[in-house]
């Protein structure tokens, strides 16, 4: 059984596509730098 990674045909799943990579960048940034991210964001801890 082979795995196939479906790619976007249309500009929805591109859009959603791309809205997932860019919320998993954000999620990678918060989880292994958070003193970074807190102060990009301008938040106090």
């Amino acid at each position: 059984m082979d795995f196939a990674l479906p790619w976007p045909t249309s500009q929805g799943e591109w859009l959603a596509w791309s809205s997932a990579v860019v919320t998993v960048l954000l999620g990678l940034l918060f989880f292994l730098a958070p003193g970074l991210a807190f102060r990009a964001l301008r938040l106090q801890v």
